[in-house]
């Protein structure tokens, strides 16, 4: 049992003490430089003092055998993340097999599905995988299943837009090829720009060998049902996604100073100067005008920084081939070139 303790005696003895003694029992308070941090030279010491303690006592050979049967440890976040995307590529694509395969056995009889099956599809795809994922979408085309979302296409074209070993040719097969993919065009402009920035690359001639190009054979595209060659020409690439733009975008495509300064990048990087094309795409430029171009890289509506440097680019090797060739309007293009360097 606890002791008891009278509390009118305590309150009777702190009566009786005199206000000294108290104040002489009481601690003396803490001033704050004591919580301060301690001096560097103190510091120093105290570390070089724990330092000594144990570099005799610690060597890592020591150790070595006794992680031995430790198991490793936790997948790096960048590994978690890969294994996560493989995972929900796997049962999406598994997903919509199956419901393909119903679709087909149970005409009208399965419900439809949502077409963000085919969005997260074609979110978790590697690469390499995109052939299949295109194989899935011209098969969902067939059997008459839901549209593909806006959000879908727009991730679509950039996800085959950045296809290293392909110059653009996929993604302009697919939206070219409406009857088997169904793929609308999207409708706004700057979604088609990472592919006419691609088609628009001094590399885009070279990636443009059947060998390294993406689009496979017609004969093993046909087997598989996924998407058929066009052209290698970035040009003819180019002009046709420009023209898809103006049939379904017309009041955009027509005024938009990166699809015509892109376009027809591709066409003079590729020899093309003097083809009727050519010639009108120059003047439609020319018709657009030094001020809205610059107006719509640099102005109240700019662009965002990765496109305005596109479109600066763009003029600029336009000036430059028009130059190697005397081309007749050169003295236009160079000086767009260079108040778009200037506002730079």
């Amino acid at each position: 049992m606890l002791p008891r303790f009278c509390t009118a005696c305590v309150r009777t003895a702190r009566r009786a003490a005199p206000a000294a003694a108290l104040a002489a029992a009481r601690p003396a308070p803490r001033s704050f430089a004591a919580f301060a941090p301690s001096a560097p030279l103190y510091k120093k010491a105290a570390k070089a003092v724990q330092q000594d303690e144990f570099a005799e006592d610690f060597e890592e050979d020591t150790f070595d055998d006794d992680f031995d049967d430790v198991a490793p440890s936790s997948p790096s976040p960048a590994e978690a993340a890969g294994s996560g995307r493989a995972e929900r590529y796997a049962q999406s694509f598994a997903e919509i097999e199956r419901h393909l395969q119903l679709s087909q056995s149970l005409a009208g009889k399965v419900p439809p599905r949502s077409p963000r099956l085919v969005l997260r599809l074609v979110r978790s795809a590697e690469p390499a995988q995109l052939p299949d994922v295109l194989r899935l979408i011209a098969q969902w085309r067939s059997q008459g299943c839901t549209a593909l979302t806006p959000e879908t296409v727009e991730l679509l074209v950039k996800r085959l837009a950045q296809l290293e070993d392909d110059n653009g040719r996929a993604a302009v097969e697919v939206l070219s090829n409406r009857t088997q993919y169904g793929v609308e065009l999207p409708d706004r402009m700057s979604a088609l720009y990472p592919l006419f920035a691609k088609l628009s690359k001094p590399q885009a001639a070279a990636a443009a060998e059947e060998g390294a190009a993406a689009v496979e054979d017609e004969a093993v595209a046909s087997k598989k049902g996924a998407y058929r060659p066009l052209s290698a020409n970035p040009a003819d690439l180019a002009f046709v996604l420009f023209g898809l733009a103006e049939l379904y975008l017309p009041a955009a495509a027509r005024f938009d100073a990166l699809a015509l300064l892109a376009t027809l990048s591709a066409a003079l990087r590729s020899g093309e100067f003097d083809s009727a094309r050519v010639k009108a795409l120059v003047a439609q430029v020319q018709q657009l005008g030094e001020d809205a171009i610059v107006e719509q890289a640099h102005g109240g509506q700019k662009l965002s920084k990765r496109w305005s440097e596109i479109v600066r680019m763009r003029a600029h090797s336009i000036a430059v081939a028009m130059q190697e060739k005397a081309h007749p309007e050169v003295e236009w293009f160079s000086h767009l070139a260079e108040t778009l360097q200037a506002r730079k």
